[in-house]
């Protein structure tokens, strides 16, 4: 119904035409994730935020991804990729953060010009959610997220592991488009006239940020777990080494592998117990997590039915999937800087200082 895009990502442009779409008297604009479950008072509770605080751009949610039964180790590498968002998202009642599966946003803001339309409008946008938290920094104004804004979604039982590196690459891509440096002209625009409504363009320097905040902590993560196995094999290593050669002539070969002390098992990996400690502790904190989620989801809704009982979640596999996601960013990190062409759902983009092009229509449906 909405046509093609050409000249933006498809779901911006989809977006624009609903909201051109709409009666003229219509004053709030909500834009949803068609396989999110709303809540009762979801709905009541978006609007009544805003309503209080007028002053605010527009109120948000967040996803909570409950995994099915017998869920694939792929689909639990895209719900390790969200669980930091539980925090981000849940901390308060405002936030920093924009959900694209969950924005309310004035219809002010799309007609006579507005700052969301000429921000969705831009010639190259991308990321709906990412403009719209850039411009809500430019304008220092709040962004909202109710306590009752909690969306379960139902992870895919069976997620290919193409489908999961083709989610985490669009995930990385994002924080490379519609950049520009006119964001600190737009705040000194902002502190010369108030009343100033500057163009919404995500701050390079922001966007850059984030992606160099999640490489360093895949790079640290990955590096400890490295560390931590390779301090266990060495060390199995030595014993074996000393179980088969016990002579003292064979001091030097032993001397070679390091101290002594790990022939006669008296010095433990610390490191290695701290840092599977630590995991365990992490693992506990994440089922807490949840368990307050689906509390909240079941007080919300009682007719509502998780997929997957909090006990069937196999938390020993979300800790490994979330080290394979970690290792799948910095490899898609990396992808990012040598190829500028990433497809979702089925178009291809390409990106040229930091704005998008459709370049083809893809016919593989696996993306």
């Amino acid at each position: 119904m909405a046509g093609l895009a050409q000249r933006c990502s498809q779901k911006i442009h989809n977006q624009l035409a609903g909201v051109a779409a709409a009666p003229l008297d219509t004053q709030l604009f909500l834009f949803l994730d068609d396989d999110a479950w709303v809540h009762a008072g979801t709905l009541d509770a978006l609007v009544s935020a805003l309503e209080q605080e007028p002053g605010a751009l527009m109120v948000t949610g967040y996803p909570f991804e409950v995994p099915p039964l017998r869920a694939s180790f792929w689909a639990l590498c895209i719900m390790a990729y969200h669980l930091p968002l539980l925090v981000a998202f849940s901390h308060g009642r405002v936030t920093r953060n924009v959900w694209g599966g969950c924005m309310l946003l004035s219809a002010a803001h799309f007609r006579e010009g507005g700052c969301v339309a000429r921000a969705w409008g831009e010639d190259g946008a991308y990321s709906d959610d990412l403009i719209l938290a850039a411009l809500a920094q430019e304008r220092r104004q709040t962004i909202l997220c109710p306590a009752a804004a909690i969306f379960p979604t139902a992870l895919p039982r069976a997620c290919s592991a193409a489908h999961a590196w083709n989610y985490l690459r669009r995930q990385t891509y994002v924080l490379d488009t519609y950049v520009s440096e006119a964001n600190r002209c737009a705040r000194a625009s902002l502190h010369a006239c108030p009343a100033a409504q500057p163009e919404a363009h995500c701050c390079r320097r922001v966007n850059h940020t984030l992606m160099a905040i999640g490489v360093y902590a895949a790079a640290a993560m990955l590096a400890a777990v490295a560390t931590a196995v390779a301090t266990v094999l060495v060390r199995c290593g030595a014993l074996h080494f000393c179980s088969q050669v016990p002579s003292r002539t064979h001091l030097p070969q032993m001397l070679l592998l390091g101290d002594t002390a790990a022939c006669t098992g008296s010095s433990a990996p610390l490191g290695a117990l701290m840092l599977g400690g630590m995991l365990c502790v992490a693992a506990r904190a994440l089922r807490r997590l949840y368990g307050e989620l689906y509390t909240a989801c079941e007080l919300l809704s009682p007719d509502w039915v998780a997929p997957c009982a909090l006990e069937g979640i196999p938390w020993a596999r979300v800790l490994l999937a979330l080290l394979a996601q970690q290792a799948a960013m910095l490899a898609c990190a990396l992808r990012m800087v040598l190829s500028s062409r990433v497809v979702w759902a089925r178009t291809e983009y390409g990106r040229a200082a930091g704005r998008v092009t459709v370049l083809r229509r893809a016919t593989d449906t696996r993306h």
